[in-house]
């Protein structure tokens, strides 16, 4: 499956999108910074986000398999999402523009 990282890459920033999109987790993310009114428009991306992954990630499986795929990446992102918003919350954002730098990657290498 060459578009793994790909649809990851897609994936997680998508999460961390809507997670921003919430004023608790942006407090959390940037402390002593109110959020900004717009905050809640990153909740667009971040569901677009969510549908594009799906998308791909349907395109270069096989059926029933890549709901799996999808859904058990899913629930590992997520998860690692939520312990770094415990442990280490100011990685969120480099952690995102990580993942979509990733996808953007992977996304040109399958093109070449």
């Amino acid at each position: 499956m060459t578009a793994l990282p790909g649809w990851i890459g897609l994936l997680y920033p998508a999460l961390v999108a809507l997670c921003l999109s919430m004023d608790r987790h942006w407090r959390q993310v940037f402390p002593g910074r109110k959020a900004p009114r717009h905050a809640t428009l990153l909740r667009g991306p971040g569901f677009a986000g969510l549908l594009a992954s799906l998308v791909l990630c349907l395109s270069h499986a096989n059926g029933a398999r890549a709901w799996v795929d999808w859904c058990c990446t899913f629930a590992v992102l997520a998860g690692t999402l939520s312990l770094t918003l415990a442990l280490a919350p100011r990685w969120v954002p480099a952690s995102a523009a990580a993942g979509l730098a990733l996808g953007l990657a992977s996304g040109l290498l399958t093109l070449a």
